[in-house]
């Protein structure tokens, strides 16, 4: 054991970043603690104000069975970095400007307040059955780890939230205000892999989230049972998935909502989950279901891939939870009864969804992107990173072909970045070179789909543009 008479911190003089270390130990991740904390999101008064109710251990035990209380130490570093870290994630979401935040560091009282002053002693009876009450589950108080990123995840919920339902004319113009100053490295890229070394590899190349795709009921019945890919993850396989990550997001995609849903959101959520994806509804009511079962304990994303649903688009997006909404083009373009999902999406009615999704200021995603330079595509993959922007996208999955054949043999980090770099490259890009963009996909697409009909599905050709395409956008 390594001690030391005081943590330190750092704010650089840019605010950039924030570190706080605490020296308490040489390895503080061998410590076992423990925290349970309340998000309440209004004050006595019921007046907006987003806090934390804490109850915290004053240190931690080690595996010899020997508890190690944290030296007597400032809350000023606590204090600094929640703040730093809640500035940032307002930033992010676009309800604030980085001049706002720079007046509001310059303000004499900070806003953030951390006060330790109500302590449970050892002889404290009371308090120690209000604290044990609490880790049964009593007053809705969840149990976890306290963490500086989830408790601000939580906040700017409530932000976005409140905003939402504050200035409904004003929601569209929040989204693109987000997007103006969107970069490369800001996309949100998801994977689907049941492997654990390509979980590790994915994750140090920047992929954001990482996990199992778990979709099985009725899967061929919707698409051609010789086309169709059911993916042959396990449940079981997250806790692996989840010792390979330290920086992504553990992910899953669930099953449309059963009979069994409840116990299946629960044991992800149990499992790690920080992510779920509910494909394949087709009523408000199921998204509500799906919303309400995951109790904000995980971030929700709704698949939209049915004609159903996206008729019930408007409705849908005045629900309150969802934090983003992607649209599954391959399903969609089957359950319209379009040719392909390439010409869903040039269509208008990807630029009608995306618009309903934008105006309520919900993130907006659709299909999945390959590798740059991969020959092996029958639409340019440059040409399809353009409609990210067109759409005002900004997330998409990673498509099996863009880690295929081998993952060994590719230069993951590369390959990311380089993606990065184009989407950063369409972003910036004028609204004419988008236009262009989507006429030149349209012609290619119209070409291969001439090319299928002539030719017929069993030419090499025609194998060729199906498979890709469902590789592509799943």
């Amino acid at each position: 054991m390594v001690r030391s008479s005081e943590p330190t911190y750092t704010v650089p003089p840019t605010g950039v970043g924030v570190e706080l270390t605490c020296p308490l130990v040489a390895n503080f991740r061998s410590v076992i603690r423990e925290t349970v904390f309340k998000y309440l999101g209004c004050g006595n008064l019921l007046n907006f104000h987003p806090h934390l109710h804490v109850m915290a251990t004053d240190g931690g035990f080690t595996k010899d069975g020997a508890f190690h209380p944290l030296p007597t130490m400032s809350l000023a570093p606590i204090e600094e970095l929640f703040r730093h870290r809640v500035f940032g994630m307002l930033r992010r979401k676009g309800l604030l400007t980085p001049e706002r935040i720079k007046l509001m560091r310059s303000w004499e009282h900070s806003g953030s307040k951390v006060n330790a002053s109500v302590r449970i002693g050892a002889d404290d009876a009371i308090g120690r059955g209000y604290y044990f009450s609490v880790q049964r589950g009593r007053d809705n108080i969840t149990r976890k780890t306290l963490t500086i990123p989830h408790l601000v995840r939580r906040i700017a919920q409530s932000m976005v939230e409140a905003r939402r339902r504050a200035s409904p004319p004003e929601r569209g113009r929040t989204r693109k205000e987000i997007l103006m100053s969107f970069s490369g490295d800001d996309f949100i890229l998801t994977l689907f892999t049941n492997d654990p070394e390509l979980a590790r590899r994915a994750d140090c190349a920047g992929i954001n989230r990482i996990g199992l795709d778990l979709e099985k009921i009725g899967k061929c019945e919707r698409q051609d049972a010789k086309m169709c890919w059911v993916s042959d993850h396990r449940a079981h396989e997250l806790h692996a998935i989840r010792r390979s990550l330290k920086k992504s997001k553990l992910f899953a995609r669930t099953n449309p909502i059963h009979s069994g849903s409840r116990g299946e959101i629960a044991g992800l959520i149990d499992a790690g989950v920080e992510v779920l994806m509910l494909p394949m509804f087709k009523t408000v009511a199921e998204a509500a279901l799906f919303i309400e079962l995951v109790d904000r304990r995980a971030t929700v994303s709704l698949l939209l891939e049915t004609a159903a649903a996206a008729a019930r688009v408007d409705e849908l997006v005045r629900l309150e939870g969802i934090d983003e909404i992607h649209v599954g083009l391959n399903d969609l373009h089957l359950s319209l009864g379009i040719d392909s999902h390439f010409e869903l999406l040039t269509s208008s009615i990807m630029d009608w969804l995306s618009q309903a999704v934008r105006d309520a200021g919900i993130p907006f995603g659709f299909g999945g992107v390959g590798r740059l330079d991969d020959d092996r595509l029958p639409i340019p993959a440059d040409l399809l990173y353009a409609q990210y922007p067109r759409l005002q996208a900004d997330r998409a999955l990673v498509s099996r072909v863009f880690v295929s054949p081998d993952y060994r043999a590719l230069d993951l980090p590369a390959e990311v970045a380089l993606f990065r770099s184009r989407i950063n490259h369409w972003f910036d890009a004028p609204p004419e070179a988008l236009a262009e963009a989507r006429r030149d996909l349209r012609q290619r697409v119209a070409r291969l789909s001439s090319g299928h009909a002539e030719n017929g599905p069993a030419t090499a050709a025609g194998r060729h543009f199906r498979t890709s395409s469902c590789l592509r956008f799943r």
